[in-house]
Order: structure tokens, then sequence, then C-alpha cells
């Protein structure tokens, strides 16, 4: 032991110090970028805050009469109407005082086995709401309630409640629909499939103690996000086009590949007549299979109309005495899958957001808490990344059921303008 060679801690710290002084000496500019860049970090966050604090919200219960003749059409008008609120903010707005774009959440609740429609928006923008409803929707009811989120807890674990949640998001790029009511509705005058039963009829199951909501916070877009749209349709029909090579990932239309590698070899001539056959198809489009001309069509059609930013958000929240996880999450996840198409688009689960924990147990909690957080404080940056519906996507999941739904448990607009359901909160 005593042939080892002593420790020189005076020595090392020396080494230490030294290095240090050279790093702060030469690189001292990367350091005061890097604190400059924090110190900015911090201002916005607190910019955006306080901008944040400032915007009062109201949340107003809307019910329409239960002969309801309007379709989802009329829920798409005053969408399209709300798209008017499309006012982003300047360089100045957004990156010094933290302003951003008006948001507004569409929210389908189930409390205790009866549903209602609510929309929350800034006071600010109440009148314009409710002009857009009541000019499609002459007999409805609207009613300013409290904030029924307010009564469930933020902690988990709880001794009294047990919750499921998650953010879904679209399978596919946000250019191809899902399946909306334009597709459930080929002939009015047989009956309209209403796609909003699946969901009241899973709420209205619901027992004394039992929520569901569902939330779709959304944000106008400009008309820029239809680029994408556009480029995906040249794809399809096999229109030449300068397209990024990652852009196209996936493809939704079975056999494109191999209608590629027919179309090619058809067109091969032999040598002798190729200079008196130069001609150049635009597009494959004649040579697509019926179904593969569909999902152009539908892919157009959705560009084609004003979209919003949107976050769908789904909670399900219970005592702990009547929780069942079957009724809450299964019967809306089925609900889902009626807007699913194999060619086109659906909504699924963002897994990274669900409060379902395969391995590490201990994690589910911390979901639990966040998912909460992030529906009671309704921004739409939080959580899973938005996706893009168009107003017709929308009108598909947030509508006022047709008079083809018969559910009792759907709170309807009475003649004669009565007062809010009795069980639902007033705000002051």
């Amino acid at each position: 032991m005593n042939d080892l060679p002593s420790l020189d801690i005076g020595g090392q710290f020396k080494e230490f110090f030294a290095m240090l002084g050279f790093l702060i000496a030469n690189a001292w500019w990367a350091i005061l970028l890097a604190l400059i860049f924090i110190a900015y970090y911090i201002f916005l966050r607190m910019q955006q805050n306080k901008y944040e604090a400032s915007i009062n919200y109201v949340l107003l219960a809307i019910s329409v009469p239960d002969d309801n003749e309007k379709s989802p059409k009329s829920m798409e008008q005053v969408l399209a109407g709300l798209h008017g609120t499309f006012s982003p903010p300047n360089f100045f707005e957004q990156w010094i005082l933290g302003e951003s774009q008006t948001t507004l959440s569409l929210e389908l609740v189930g409390i205790n086995g009866h549903v209602r429609f609510i929309i929350r928006t800034p006071d600010v923008l109440r009148d314009l709401v409710e002009a857009h409803t009541y000019a499609q929707y002459p007999d409805a009811e609207i009613t300013e309630v409290e904030d029924y989120t307010k009564f469930i807890p933020d902690q988990y674990p709880n001794d009294q409640y047990e919750l499921w949640g998650s953010d879904l998001l679209l399978e596919e790029p946000d250019p191809y629909p899902i399946r909306t009511y334009m597709q459930f509705a080929e002939e009015f005058d047989k009956g309209f499939i209403d796609p909003i039963a699946a969901f009241t009829e899973a709420m209205g199951r619901l027992s004394v103690g039992e929520q569901i909501w569902l939330q779709y916070i959304i944000r106008p877009l400009s008309n820029a996000w239809k680029e994408d749209g556009y480029k995906l349709v040249a794809k399809l029909i096999g229109k030449k086009v300068d397209i990024p090579d990652d852009f196209f990932k996936k493809t939704f239309v079975k056999g494109w590949h191999q209608t590629l590698g027919f179309v090619e070899s058809a067109l091969q001539v032999p040598p002798a007549e190729e200079e008196n056959n130069k001609r150049e198809f635009e597009s494959l489009m004649q040579f697509l299979t019926p179904g593969e001309q569909d999902v152009v069509q539908s892919v157009e059609r959705n560009v084609a109309k004003v979209a919003f930013d949107t976050k769908f958000r789904f909670i399900y929240v219970a005592k702990k005495d009547v929780y069942s996880k079957p009724r809450g999450v299964a019967s809306i996840l089925g609900a889902l899958d009626i807007l699913h198409t194999q060619n086109l688009n659906w909504i699924w689960l963002d897994y990274s957001t669900t409060t379902k924990v395969d391995y590490f147990k201990f994690r589910t909690p911390g979901r639990q808490r966040k998912i909460v957080k992030h529906y009671k404080n309704r921004l739409i940056d939080s959580g899973g990344k938005p996706f893009i519906f168009s107003i017709e996507e929308l009108a598909t999941i947030f509508h006022f059921p047709y008079i083809s739904v018969e559910s009792p448990s759907i709170i309807t607009a009475k003649s004669g303008k009565a007062g809010p359901p009795s069980d639902l909160p007033i705000g002051r």
C-alpha cells in the first residue's frame, strides 16, 4: 500500500479551474447566448400566461328541440362562421406580448346519464357564437353554465374517483378525411343515420357518478395547409409535381403500385413507333379504379373547405364503486370506429398521452394528473400534437342530434325558451 502514489488533490483542483477558465475565456459568447435564450424563454412564457389569464371565458350550454330536422350541414355553417375569428398575431404580438390566435372548445359531455352540448368561448366572442348558432338553429336555447370540470379532483390516485383519459390523433396525413356525415346522408329522404347517435347513446347509459368528456379545441387555420392536400392529390393521380420524398411514406390506395406498373407497361411502344407516339398523359386519373378515384375526390373535397387546428381529448371519470371501463371507454372507442374507413382516415388514441400504461405502472397517476390539467386548462398546444380538421369533419363529430336520434338522455330545448337543465351548474 505504501508503494501507491499519493493523491494530488490540490493539483487536480488547479487543473479543473484552469480548464474552466479556458472555456470561459474562449466560449463566453456561447454561455452568454444560452443565458439570454433561457431568460427570453422564461419571459415569453410569463407573457403567454399573462395573456391567457387576461381572457375571460364563458361556457354556453346549447340545446335544440327533439324534433330537430337540421342536418350536420347546419353545424358546418356555424363552424364556417366561427372560422371568421381567424386573426393571427403579428410578430411583435406573438413573440414579445405573448399573444396567440383565439381558440374555442366544442364539448360533448355525459354526466350521470344526461348529455349536453357545450361551447367554451372568450366572452368577447359570445355574441358571435350565439348569432351563428341562432342563424342555423332558431329554436335553440343557449344558457351560460359553470365549468363542470371543477367538480372533479385534480390529484390521482384519488380515494373517491378513478379516471381514464387520452388525447386522440389522426392515423394518416391530415388531407385524408375521416368518414363524414355526407357519407351517412346519401339519401336523406329514406332516413338519415346520424353519426352522433353512437356517442350520445354511450353517454346516455352512464349511471349516477359516471362522466364522459369529449373535447375538441379548435383554432382557425389559414389556407396554407391546403398545399399538402394538393400535393397528395397530384401524387395519387400520378401527376408530375415536385414533392419531398418523405412526404408520402404511406399510401391508402390498395393496388396503386400495381396500377402504375400496369400503366407504365401499357404505355411502352416499340422503338419504331416511338417517334409517332410522344403523347404524355398529364395524369393517370383515367386508369384508377372507382375506389381509388373516390379517395382522390374525397381528399379534394376535404381540402376545398376551411379548417381548424384541432385537439381532441377524451376522459372517462367515475366514482370507484361504479367505474366501468367497458361502459365508459370501450363504448366511445366503438363509436369512433363508425368514422373509420380503411382507404381514408380514422381517429385513434395518442398512446404517448393515454393513462393506460403497460409497463412501469407508477407512471399512471402522473398521466392522469396531466390529462386532467390539460383538459381543464383547454390549451390546444398542451399534450399531444393537434391535427387538422375541415369544417365538414368537425361537423360530423360535433352537431346537434337529428330527429332520428331518439334518446331521452339528451337535454333538449322546450317550447317557450325554458330554463337550463336542473342538474347543470349555472354561471354567475
